[in-house]
């Protein structure tokens, strides 16, 4: 120790180094510096919500992939099952009864293209459970279990219905 005391470079440069880290604490405790930080970021997220539009959601960019899917095939009926599916989501999140008009023709469409398609059957049971139409709910999730028995979609359909028609035994 004494000798780092005898060399004056050495005892500058500790009082000088000690000097600026007290320096820069008290200026940081006494100034609004971080609050003017804080009030930048929060005017540059504003900046940035404004000029760039929101995103998506994901059920959007999946309805826009699907319509393009149906466009170009016009004859999947598996495509418009999925693209009917899509529409029950979005009136689920936006509470637009439109969206539930466009899934059921989705689905009648897609049924007359392949009438074993079970999805679109779960879909129908879905679209009427949506609609309170719970003894019409029950018939379509009873006609889809007839073609696939193991579809947890179906079971789910036919649970509901039972359920809200108060036939707990059978749900």
């Amino acid at each position: 120790m004494m000798s780092v005391l005898r060399k004056p470079k050495f005892l500058i440069l500790i009082v000088t180094s000690s000097f600026l880290l007290l320096a820069g604490f008290w200026v940081s405790l006494h100034t609004s510096w971080p609050m003017k930080m804080e009030k930048r970021g929060a005017r540059a997220s504003q900046l940035l919500q404004q000029a760039a539009p929101t995103p998506w959601s994901r059920t959007e960019r999946d309805m826009a992939t699907l319509q393009q899917y149906v466009r170009d095939n016009p004859k999947s009926a598996r495509n418009r099952t999925r693209l009917g599916a899509i529409y029950l989501q979005k009136a689920r999140e936006t509470a637009d009864p439109s969206y539930l008009s466009k899934a059921e023709e989705l689905f009648k469409r897609a049924l007359e293209l392949d009438g074993k398609d079970f999805e679109a059957v779960a879909g129908m049971g879905s679209l009427c459970l949506s609609r309170h139409q719970f003894l019409e709910a029950l018939r379509w999730g009873e006609r889809g279990l007839t073609l696939n028995p193991w579809s947890p979609e179906l079971h789910g359909v036919v649970g509901d219905a039972c359920v809200e028609l108060g036939e707990y035994d059978k749900a």
